[in-house]
């Protein structure tokens, strides 16, 4: 969420913890869409800024224009 470090402080900074976009266990893409998508929202409010921001993307990736590295996970799996 938006994080006040001061009492005068006018510009909040964004400060995530816990969820997607600080795991190591998925692929860097998602750690980027959903990160971009909060800052879009908590600086906005406004939830259709961010669909319109996630299809371009779903655009993008369908048309090949993410790099191959934001697919790849790079966390060990362990089986068993």
């Amino acid at each position: 969420g938006n994080m006040y470090e001061e009492k005068d402080q006018k510009t909040p900074i964004f400060d995530a913890k816990g969820i997607e976009t600080v795991r190591r266990d998925s692929c860097p893409l998602v750690s980027k869409l959903v990160g971009s998508s909060l800052r879009i929202l908590f600086k906005t409010l406004d939830l259709s800024k961010v669909r319109h921001y996630l299809e371009r993307q779903f655009k993008r990736v369908m048309a090949h224009k993410i790099p191959i590295t934001d697919f790849v996970f790079s966390k060990e799996v362990r089986l068993g």
